[in-house]
């Protein structure tokens, strides 16, 4: 006999007691209709901070003699180049300028030649060019070592890479009562900490309650204190926020608490009211930062519905944010994303390459995330003193099971099997019709033909080569700024 079981719920949607306003009435009628802002001023670091693991083996050891690069902040060890034990005190001096292999390969890139790694001057390149031909070890222009530097291991990573030592803040606004049970933050909290041995590695964990007006208060009373303490403390280069909470089914608006005394259930607000509440005591972190990524860990409403993701677009650029990242499944489960988050912090945070840049090869990783649901890449760029959003959805293509990104009913909605849809093709078009023979007949006094879906390439796709496979891959779909759903939908011929 059939039996009810009842588990935790992971995924993050549903539908909230009431919308409440959390914001002084006169503040929200501060909108920015156009599609920019004025830019804001990053402030750098007052210190380069150079590597602290080889960039060539990604190790360190105490045992090891370890080299800075003069023109980049990467390191290598005398593990991964040969260097004389009798010749280590001079090169440790001073007045020795060293350049890594990886600078010398861009450089011979940049003058597209060769030449081999170590100390001396090419007198066949021109005078000019003579300062940037010295590789390896150097003085005052002249080599220090005789002979070339021979390289003992293979390049694991990236030419373009660092293991950057560069400070990292993560901060986790989670709802309260939220169970958030294997969070993907924990995943990168966990997966960043070798990499800083001395320090430069935070992590927050911030539950929110803004239900009413005296427990906003309350919070940014707290984090006030808080956000103070971390921008005085250290100067953090990258910082990355996590939100989990719920979204409501109908507006998308995501919970932000209980009303008091409530237990019942929680209560939604708009996204800029949310998310300018929120960051509001962390706003210097943020702007301070030179990169500041934020993932929404909600569910799809608020990408899906028109209004709430023109606001959360909005919201981005106002409050100052590099990227942003959010997720369309109605049903979304955040641990789903853990290879997604790894990826993001090994490829961006350690390795130092821009998010967009980056992230194909993210997505690369996280082929089995696309099977649960699509990815929105927001990103930041400012031309001429005003910020501008780049948006892009990501979206798994099977052949069979997501043609063009789009899911196929796993149940013929006419004639409810559960059966093989037949496929065939026509130029950028898929086309599936029920392989039940008696789809559509004896349902009425009329009979109908088999259904049948077509689907096509979404306007402007690319395939992504990272992550492909024989019958399936990702998708990158430009989106217009004031639109979301250019991924194909399902229509009846």
């Amino acid at each position: 006999m059939a039996r009810t079981k009842q588990t935790a719920r992971r995924s993050n949607g549903g539908k909230a007691q009431g919308r409440v306003s959390i914001m002084d009435p006169e503040k929200l009628k501060i909108r920015i209709p156009a599609q920019t802002v004025r830019a804001h001023v990053d402030v750098s670091s007052p210190h380069e901070v150079k590597n602290d693991f080889c960039v060539l083996c990604r190790d360190g050891s105490e045992n090891l003699v370890i080299f800075t690069c003069d023109e980049c902040p990467r390191v290598i060890c005398t593990r991964c180049i040969d260097v004389p034990s009798n010749y280590i005190g001079e090169l440790k001096k001073m007045d020795v300028k060293f350049r890594c292999v990886l600078c010398h390969t861009a450089l011979m890139k940049k003058l597209n030649d060769q030449t081999p790694y170590y100390a001396s001057i090419l007198t066949s390149y021109p005078q000019s060019f003579t300062q940037y031909i010295l590789q390896g070890f150097f003085r005052d222009a002249q080599p220090v070592l005789p002979f070339f530097l021979p390289v003992l291991v293979q390049l694991e990573t990236s030419k373009r890479s660092e293991i950057s030592a560069s400070h990292i803040l993560i901060i986790h606004f989670k709802l309260v009562d939220h169970v958030t049970t294997g969070s993907p933050v924990d995943v990168i909290h966990q997966f960043l900490a070798p990499y800083f041995p001395y320090g430069g590695l935070r992590k927050l964990d911030v539950v929110f309650d803004l239900g009413t007006s005296s427990k906003v208060k309350g919070y940014n009373e707290q984090c006030m204190e808080l956000a103070k303490d971390v921008v005085e403390q250290d100067y953090y280069k990258s910082v990355c926020i996590v939100i989990t909470t719920h979204t409501d089914d109908d507006r998308g608006d995501p919970f932000i608490g209980r009303k008091k005394g409530d237990k019942s259930g929680y209560v939604s607000a708009s996204v800029p009211e949310f998310l300018n509440v929120l960051f509001k005591p962390w706003q210097d972190a943020i702007t301070r930062a030179k990169d500041t990524t934020m993932f929404f860990m909600g569910c799809g409403a608020i990408v899906n519905n028109t209004e709430s993701f023109r606001d959360l677009r909005l919201s981005v650029l106002n409050s100052k944010l590099s990227s942003a990242i959010a997720f369309t499944a109605p049903h979304f489960q955040p641990s789903f994303t853990c290879h997604l988050v790894l990826a993001f912090a090994e490829h961006v945070l350690i390795e130092g390459f821009p998010l967009r840049e980056a992230f194909p090869e993210i997505l690369g990783h996280s082929y089995r995330l696309g099977m649960h649901t699509d990815i929105i890449l927001m990103t930041r760029s400012e031309t001429n003193g005003a910020a501008t959003l780049q948006c892009t959805r990501y979206a798994w293509s099977h052949a069979t099971a997501r043609p063009w990104g789009s899911l196929l009913p796993l149940q013929c909605p006419q004639c409810g099997c559960i059966s093989k849809w037949n496929f065939s093709r026509d130029s950028n078009k898929s086309i599936f019709v029920c392989s039940y023979k008696d789809c559509g007949r004896g349902r009425g006094t009329k009979n109908l033909p088999p259904k049948r879906y077509t689907l096509q390439c979404p306007e402007g796709a690319k395939r992504l080569i990272p992550g492909k496979r024989h019958n399936a891959g990702w998708l990158e779909v430009p989106l217009d700024f004031s639109q979301l759903d250019k991924v194909a939908k399902f229509s009846d011929m």
